[in-house]
Order: C-alpha cells, then sequence, then structure tokens
C-alpha cells in the first residue's frame, strides 16, 4: 500500500517534485519510473519532508516565513539514505562527491546541495499551500 500525505498518495507528490525540479532547472521533459535511481531518490526526499510537515508550518510557508532548516535536514537524511541503498545495490553509482555528501551533515554541505534541497521544500510546500486553498475554496463554493 502507498503512503498518502494530505490526502495524496506520495507517487504524486514524486510527480510534482519532478514537475517543480524540470521547471525551475529548465530542464527537457522526461518521466522517471518507479524503482530507478531518481525517481527513488524523490521519493525518499520527499517522504521524509511530508511526513514531519507541520500545521503551523504550513501557516508560515502561506506568509512565507518558514524556517526552513529541519526541513532541509530531513530531504539529506532522505537523499543518504537512498544513495547509501543504491550504492549497495548496484557500484556504478558510487562516488567520492556522493560519499562525502552522504556523511555529512547538512552544515558541511555545499551550497549547491542545500539549494536543492531548498527547492525541494519550496516545491512541495507551494503545492501543499495550493492544494490547500482549492479545496477550502471548493468547500465555499455555492454549485
Amino acid at each position: 500500500m502507498e503512503d498518502t500525505f494530505f490526502g495524496q498518495p506520495l507517487s504524486e507528490w514524486i510527480a510534482v517534485v519532478h514537475q517543480g525540479l524540470q521547471k525551475k532547472y529548465h530542464s527537457p521533459q522526461f518521466s522517471i519510473q518507479d524503482r530507478d535511481y531518481g525517481y527513488e531518490a524523490i521519493r525518499c526526499i520527499s517522504s521524509n519532508v511530508l511526513a514531519i510537515i507541520l500545521p503551523a508550518d504550513v501557516q508560515k510557508a502561506m506568509r512565507k516565513k518558514l524556517k526552513m532548516d529541519r526541513y532541509i535536514e530531513a530531504a539529506h537524511r532522505g537523499w543518504c539514505s537512498n544513495y547509501i541503498y543504491w550504492k549497495s545495490q548496484d557500484y556504478t553509482i558510487n562516488s567520492e562527491e556522493c560519499n562525502d555528501r552522504a556523511t555529512s551533515p547538512v552544515a558541511h554541505l555545499c551550497k549547491d546541495d542545500i539549494k536543492m534541497y531548498r527547492i525541494i521544500v519550496n516545491i512541495i510546500f507551494d503545492a501543499l499551500v495550493s492544494r490547500l486553498v482549492e479545496s477550502g475554496l471548493a468547500a465555499m463554493s455555492l454549485t
């Protein structure tokens, strides 16, 4: 059974993050598949972030006052667990840079890694806020 967060299956959140990253980085459209490294990285990162979202933080995100540290930490833990799993399954993804990243706390990551986590957290919160607003407006509809 697939995990569900805020009424949406995890696979839908993965698609939202993937599409958001493609848009942010202006990359060509391509699909990712379940059990691929990229899909699983987004799955682990997204589920870690979604699992710790607090209602008060959703309100802060709506006001653009969200402190992201705990969500960046969760995203990094998700990426690390995925990388370590895949490294044990397929040694060809092994790299010194990724090994260093997987064994480093967030405070020691390069700015690009932290920026990527921040982008993913923002994509998730933006989608969540949008869905909450849409469902609230739909509930208020007279039709």
